[in-house]
């Protein structure tokens, strides 16, 4: 059975509120080793899709704990669904820095390999699996997006140019969502090796 073959709408005013009502639904009592898939999120809204086949989730569940949980202690797996990604959010017990790295290169590492791993099984060959730990990206992603505001805070105050850390094109995408809300400022990229240098400068510098 694929994934999408069956599925349940929840509504709620928060994440929670929606997965129980489609379990309810479902005539489940509780939300366990099932992927969801948010529709519509609006305020004191959402609309989710609970995907009823366990078997996805649980081809997810043993690819990460015969790699990942080998080398760090796993207290859960969360599965969402976002087009083609599932989104693998895994939280864990104890350190995991080591299984994480310096702006997430193993985290990264990790994820290319498994995803070479998931194409064998059948299940998972259509999608495109993205691995956090302990909320490690979205974190990253926040502090990404408040930094760059911050810069152009300083840039707007001060009149001059200033530089962002060196960033891969993966985060590139995040700082320029965030400067798009900044007025007064504008800025461009310089290349760094494999690397891109976001540098804010006053728009009319």
């Amino acid at each position: 059975m694929s994934l999408e073959s069956k599925c349940e709408e929840g509504f709620g005013r928060t994440l929670v509120e929606a997965l129980e009502d489609a379990a309810r639904r479902a005539g489940l009592k509780q939300v366990s080793n099932l992927i969801y898939e948010i529709i519509e999120k609006k305020e004191n809204h959402i609309k989710i899709k609970l995907y009823l086949d366990k078997e996805t989730f649980k081809a997810i569940e043993d690819l990460v704990k015969g790699t990942l949980g080998k080398v760090v202690d796993i207290r859960d797996i969360v599965v969402s669904k976002s087009g083609k990604f599932l989104n693998v959010n895994i939280t864990c017990r104890g350190k995991t820095s080591y299984v994480i790295g310096k702006s997430g290169v193993v985290l990264d590492a990790w994820e290319y390999i498994l995803n070479l791993m998931a194409r064998r099984k059948e299940v998972l060959r259509n999608y495109r699996l993205v691995f956090d730990i302990n909320g490690y990206r979205q974190k990253r992603i926040r502090f990404l997006k408040d930094k760059a505001v911050a810069v152009a805070e300083q840039v707007k105050n001060t009149g001059m140019e200033m530089r962002l850390d060196p960033i891969d094109e993966k985060d590139l995408k995040y700082v320029k969502e965030a400067l798009r809300s900044c007025k007064d400022v504008r800025y461009y990229i310089i290349r760094q090796n494999d690397k891109r240098v976001v540098v804010i400068a006053p728009k009319n510098y």
